[in-house]
């Protein structure tokens, strides 16, 4: 789906979520949709990322390598608003200069 662009996928949950809101789905309904809605887009980034590192194209000490996952997700989900609106700010390599340039929730500077 997303050939080599892994930005175009971290919006597709997003958008699936805006769906899963509008149809005011329940806990269980909304997991159901997004395991058939987003769980293949998901894998495949999975498997992109698998990739990367199977291939050698990520240095360990480099910001995708070196990036701290419970950080990371925690700031993609702190901003899911400005992560749909621009995935691509919001890679694991570039999401630390993103938070420079944004306000927090509580609207302190990061």
């Amino acid at each position: 789906m997303f050939r080599n662009r892994p930005a175009t996928a971290l919006a597709v949950p997003y958008r699936n979520d805006a769906i899963v809101l509008e149809r005011n789905l329940s806990p269980e309904e909304r997991l159901l949709f997004h395991q058939a809605q987003s769980g293949p887009t998901m894998e495949e980034l999975h498997a992109w990322l698998a990739r990367q590192f199977d291939q050698r194209r990520v240095e360990p000490n480099s910001a995708l390598g070196g990036a701290n996952p419970f950080d990371y997700l925690t700031e993609l989900d702190r901003h899911a608003e400005e992560l749909s609106a621009s995935p691509q700010d919001w890679m694991p390599w570039n999401y630390r200069q993103t938070l420079d340039g944004v306000a927090t929730p509580s609207g302190t500077a990061s």
